[in-house]
């Protein structure tokens, strides 16, 4: 496990939150980082599995079929950037006043 560990510090690939159990790890490694760390796994002959899946690519990928709710959450955001350009209402009020 630690000539793993070693070659994926050679090769820059980012390995954090790395905790030890056992003769095994656990890790979080960045997406684009985990088809490049397939080669050096079996190299040093080790086995890997996936436990959890998050960030944003998966869950862009669970709402695929809620087209509605991205719709919606697009259109919020127009609406928001659209409605924020604009100086809705300004009062000032004060005891004293100022000359010119």
């Amino acid at each position: 496990v630690e000539k793993l560990i070693n070659l994926c510090m050679h090769k820059e690939i980012l390995l954090w939150d790395v905790k030890y159990h056992g003769d095994s790890i656990y890790t979080k490694i960045r997406i684009g980082d985990f088809r490049r760390i397939r080669p050096l796994i079996r190299k040093t002959r080790c086995k890997m599995k996936i436990l959890t899946r998050r960030g944003l690519p998966f869950q862009i990928y669970r709402m695929r079929h809620r087209k509605m709710l991205i719709a919606g959450g697009v259109l919020f955001c127009v609406c928001l950037f659209v409605l924020s350009s604009f100086i809705w209402f300004v009062e000032v009020t004060g005891l004293i006043s100022l000359p010119p």
